[in-house]
């Protein structure tokens, strides 16, 4: 995975991100995505705590697997 984020230096607001590798990165996209409509700045995501939860798609292939 290749992360970019970019922030105003005066105020640490996050205003872009690049991601790109890998298929797990969608959560992470729309993460980043709430973060800057949010203006939320570098520290603020720093310690911004996110709880994952596995997609219903995951669960049914495990359910197959049995």
């Amino acid at each position: 995975m290749d992360l970019k984020l970019i922030f105003v230096k005066t105020s640490g607001v996050l205003i872009g991100a690049q991601i790109s590798g890998g298929d797990t990165i969608g959560e992470l996209i729309n993460i980043l995505s709430l973060a800057i409509q949010k203006g939320m700045t570098a520290n603020e995501l720093n310690t911004f705590q996110v709880a994952a939860h596995p997609l219903p798609i995951q669960s049914m292939q495990l359910h197959w697997m049995r």
